[in-house]
């Protein structure tokens, strides 16, 4: 029987792979490559719970867009996510529902919502996050809801677009701006987060995973910073606080990403609380990655790629899950495409019973590693 170091010598580096760009990994695992890894010993802030099945509801009026929200609920969605920024009507007719739901003023979003419970249903926004709160606030108020009671994500993300300020001073208005909506929902809206720190455009663009944690990180502390400049305590900003993640087809170093987001943000939270204090839970939301995805032939593979990308998210342990339906284009986008995305949510969690363990990864030798 060959000894380890005797069939690594024999497999050759040709053997060795790459999870990730700029990280390259040995053939093999084995307890001796988790001797000295930092987090090592450190308490995993698991959720214990399974995750929150989501789906972005996008059609081409408010009608359907509300046929589309009445049938995710009662396929087991328990979020719904809305853009309403304008990019439909930025796009041609043939595109309508690939983006957003023309909503106008809050009697569409309250057609979009009419069959949603506000107080048992997480509504979320992806865009514009202050026309979202004032849609969703007025049809509260004509639905007779408390305002107190309304769950999810505003999606505000502080640090989105500070490219495009030429200089630091210049984005003193925004962060203000920022401050004063999370400073609101903490008084008003306390199970409505306001911010959302994302990665996407990171990804998408090719990034590695390092760099997109990076991001994540340093972009939640540079709005715990800035924000308690503005009189926003820790406690206050971390409650309003999500990231929103996207999760590829790289199942071993998906998961490695999800699970080192959770200690390095708990590294954080420590820094800025009492010893012994417990750790504030900030959701991790991921979604499907589009970089992984056919577009154009053979889409049924993307089932595939979906299940892989769910698998990822659920072992990472993501705390809500947005799937994206195999075919994504709205010309073709059925039921079938929907209820199939809804289908791999349940499959999961009932079926192959995954959100039953927390953190089913730790202790692998190579998730460790990653």
């Amino acid at each position: 029987m060959l000894d380890l170091d005797t069939w690594q010598a024999r497999a050759g580096a040709d053997w060795r792979w790459s999870p990730d760009l700029g990280v390259s990994a040995p053939p093999l695992f084995t307890r001796d490559d988790l001797h000295s890894l930092p987090h090592l010993g450190q308490e995993f802030p698991a959720t214990g719970a399974a995750w929150a099945p989501r789906e972005h509801i996008a059609s081409a009026s408010a009608e359907l867009a509300a046929d589309q929200a009445r049938a995710a609920l009662a396929g087991g969605v328990s979020e719904l996510e809305l853009r309403i920024d304008g990019c439909f009507f930025d796009a041609g007719p043939e595109e309508a529902g690939l983006c957003s739901i023309p909503i106008g003023d809050s009697r569409d979003l309250s057609t979009v919502l009419a069959p949603v419970d506000l107080t048992t249903t997480a509504v979320c926004f992806d865009g514009d996050a202050l026309p979202g709160l004032a849609l969703l606030l007025d049809h509260a108020r004509r639905a007779g809801v408390d305002q107190a009671k309304l769950r999810g994500e505003l999606g505000l993300d502080p640090v989105d677009g500070l490219d495009r300020f030429e200089h630091p001073a210049a984005a003193q208005p925004h962060w203000d701006e920022a401050a004063a909506v999370v400073g609101w929902c903490a008084s008003n809206t306390p199970r409505l987060r306001a911010l959302a720190i994302h990665s996407r455009w990171l990804h998408e663009a090719g990034a590695a995973t390092a760099l997109e944690i990076a991001y994540l990180i340093a972009g939640a502390t540079e709005a715990i910073r800035q924000l308690g400049d503005r009189g926003q305590p820790f406690d206050v900003v971390a409650a309003n606080l999500a990231f929103r993640v996207p999760v590829s087809t790289e199942l071993l170093g998906q998961v490695a990403k999800l699970r080192a987001l959770r200690l390095l943000w708990a590294k954080v939270a420590a820094a800025y609380l009492p010893d012994g204090a417990p750790l504030p839970a900030v959701p991790v939301v991921a979604y499907s990655s589009e970089r992984s995805r056919a577009r154009r032939f053979d889409l049924h593979t993307n089932l595939l790629r979906g299940t892989l990308e769910a698998v990822a998210a659920a072992i990472g342990g993501a705390d809500s899950l947005c799937l994206t339906p195999f075919d994504p284009h709205p010309d073709y986008q059925d039921d079938d495409a929907q209820l199939l995305a809804r289908h791999q949510h349940a499959m999961l969690r009932e079926e192959a019973l995954f959100g039953h363990v927390a953190d089913p990864a730790g202790g692998s030798h190579a998730v460790e590693w990653l």
